[in-house]
């Protein structure tokens, strides 16, 4: 009688219980030839391979049938390689597992991100400021603008060693102009926006404009407060402000452009409305400050 592993019948079990000891090891055969079959009780012991039982150290498990000509057929699965590593069978890469997956992770948190710390979701933490200076409309185009987050940045880091922002030149203005939406020109980081003092903002840059913000805006990048109106001009949809010329996209104190205000939480934050005069306003010489936000 040959049965598959793991089906034995209730007919078969009872003749077990009414075997000898001895029966259970027994092979039959002519042991001159040394040739012979392995009892049903080997087989249940591990997977046949010529005649002999066997178990390999890549713990092999087996969902196959013992053909009885010494192989075992199905599927067998290799629990091999290291932890995190996705391209082994066995093993699922998994936050925490000590190895960054770039299809899913930024970091991961034994190995922290040495840009900043590590998010329980393994995604990197990034830095949201309100400009410690005013400026008007004539920025020298968005790049004018990027250029004043980063070299205030750069002050910032210099003043205080123990400060947040490690990579000053990775930082842009929150701005849209006739050619480009914030969405196109910033990174879309999946972790949370903080702070330098270390208070959350948002849990992503897609919530900024999708929830209310947890804390207003309204620190600089030296952590001083800063209640002040914010050029954006940009809706609270991430999109460009209807009906505006950007201030001549940034290039011009002459033109209309809308802004926010800084110690706002609600839609006000990026866009006041139409609720308050001189929204979207046409004096883009008049000094306001802008929003610097982290990128990749």
């Amino acid at each position: 009688m040959l049965l598959a592993v793991g089906c034995q019948s209730p007919a078969y079990m009872k003749y077990l219980e009414g075997q000898t000891d001895d029966s259970a090891s027994e092979s039959t055969g002519d042991s001159d030839t040394g040739t012979g079959s392995t009892t049903d009780a080997e087989v249940s012991a591990g997977s046949r391979t010529g005649g002999s039982t066997s178990t390999d150290t890549d713990a092999h498990t087996s969902a196959g049938m013992d053909t009885g000509e010494g192989e075992t057929t199905g599927p067998i699965t290799t629990t091999s390689g290291e932890p995190g590593d996705s391209s082994t069978t066995g093993f699922l890469a998994f936050c925490g597992d000590g190895v960054i997956n770039q299809d899913f992770e930024e970091c991961d948190i034994p190995r922290p991100d040495p840009e900043g710390p590590c998010t329980a979701v393994c995604q990197r933490e990034r830095i949201i400021f309100v400009l410690s200076i005013s400026v008007n409309g004539k920025l020298s185009g968005l790049q004018g603008a990027d250029a004043y987050c980063k070299s205030q940045a750069t002050m910032a880091m210099k003043a205080d060693p123990s400060s947040p922002i490690k990579d000053p030149n990775n930082f842009k203005a929150l701005l849209s102009s006739s050619k480009e939406t914030v969405f196109e020109r910033h990174f879309r980081g999946e972790g949370p926006y903080r702070l330098v003092n270390g208070l959350t903002v948002s849990d992503s840059f897609t919530a900024l404009f999708t929830a209310p913000l947890q804390n207003p805006i309204n620190v600089d990048e030296f952590g001083h407060t800063r209640d002040i109106p914010v050029w954006t001009a940009t809706t609270i949809d991430g999109l460009p402000y209807p009906g505006i010329n950007f201030c001549g996209d940034w290039e011009s104190a002459e033109g209309s452009s809308s802004w926010g205000l800084s110690y706002a939480t609600d839609t006000d934050w990026i866009d006041v409305g139409d609720q308050v005069i001189d929204n979207p306003t046409s004096y883009c010489y008049a000094d306001l400050a802008l929003y610097c936000l982290e990128q990749e």
